[in-house]
């Protein structure tokens, strides 16, 4: 019993020591990941403004402003096809229903227009935030249009103060990290601002129809570098924060093998200690049962001696009036013998 408690108290202060070091080694990990992880979320900030200045840019095309559609979807489906981040892209209607919209699964394709004005949208708060005139990014949602999960840009398209449109993007969460961590460092990193025309504009020729457009290869170049420096860090941090829980809920799971052993072991025990302890009351009882009974015994034989001392009282009583009847049976036949001399005297 004793030894059962001990091993227990044993595995007990182990695994509360095991705790203490993985919290410390927690925190300290934490804290390299808040480090590294503040590089990585001014990144992802700038990515995700990069995503929000290309709709924007579409927004003030005139193809959108004044309903060149087939020139659009041409634009569209250009900007879709040309890094793979979009999901879906669709100018939507003041009244929430798609217009146009490009879709892409590995590559970009110009939907057809019964798919495109299937699209609706008027209960979604990021449609009703560009109706009020304001830039949307929404939190990741689940796309109605593919199922997959996007975080949505939503730019409202304006005619001088009126909001004719709004131009749609839903970013696949999915692959941000995925697309960043593959871009190249070298010359041959791909972003493009488009023209009019759907052609490829260079930072030289970008000129002042560039200086709206977030997206130029050196920006691009140097967000990947330090996106992926820091992912490759939490990554290799993460895999030594693995590796030392799988070590340890090994050590943990066999110390839990021998704690359970132990617990039955003194479950055993105790059984056994019950049932001795039983027997031990049961001997007890059986004791007691015994003590009353020799008590009965002694008492009956006391009594059975006050009765042989009476019988003998009686036996010594009746002695005596036997000797008493026969001296007085002696008188008697004395007494007889002189009568029967008085008799013989008066047959004289």
């Amino acid at each position: 019993m004793m030894t059962g408690l001990v091993l227990i108290s044993v595995v007990s202060i182990a695994s509360i020591m095991y705790m203490s070091y993985k919290q410390s080694f927690e925190r300290v990990t934490l804290t390299k990941l808040e480090v590294a992880g503040d590089l990585s979320v001014k990144s992802f900030l700038q990515w995700a403004q990069a995503r929000q200045d290309e709709m924007a840019y579409l927004a003030s095309l005139d193809t959108a402003r004044f309903g060149d559609l087939a020139q659009l979807e041409h634009l569209m489906q250009r900007i879709a096809e040309s890094q793979g981040f979009y999901d879906t892209i669709f100018l939507v209607d003041t009244t929430g229903f798609g217009v146009i919209g490009v879709a892409y699964d590995g590559q970009a394709r110009i939907m057809p227009s019964e798919e495109a004005q299937a699209f609706a949208v008027a209960d979604r708060e990021w449609f009703r935030q560009a109706m009020r005139g304001e830039d949307a990014f929404s939190q990741p949602v689940v796309s109605r249009a593919t199922g997959n999960v996007v975080s949505t840009v939503a730019i409202p398209v304006r005619v001088g103060q009126e909001i004719v449109a709004v131009v749609r993007g839903a970013v696949r969460v999915d692959t941000i990290l995925t697309q960043v961590s593959e871009l190249s460092l070298g010359e041959g990193s791909k972003a493009y601002l488009l023209d009019s025309n759907a052609l490829p504009v260079t930072p030289a020729r970008a000129g002042e129809s560039g200086r709206g457009f977030a997206v130029v290869a050196d920006e691009v170049r140097s967000l990947a570098g330090r996106t992926k420096q820091s992912t490759t860090e939490i990554q290799a941090t993460i895999e030594k924060l693995q590796s030392g829980a799988l070590r340890a809920e090994k050590v943990m799971l066999g110390s839990r093998e021998v704690a359970t052993q132990m617990v039955d072991r003194v479950a055993e025990t105790d059984h056994a200690l019950e049932r001795i302890s039983q027997g031990v009351l049961l001997i007890e009882e059986m004791t007691q049962q015994i003590a009353s009974a020799a008590d009965q015994q002694t008492a009956a034989v006391r009594e059975i001696n006050i009765n042989i001392h009476g019988i003998s009282d009686v036996a010594e009583s009746t002695g005596r009036s036997v000797e008493q009847s026969g001296e007085a049976s002696e008188s008697l036949a004395n007494l007889a013998e002189r009568l029967r001399g008085l008799v013989l005297q008066f047959r004289v």
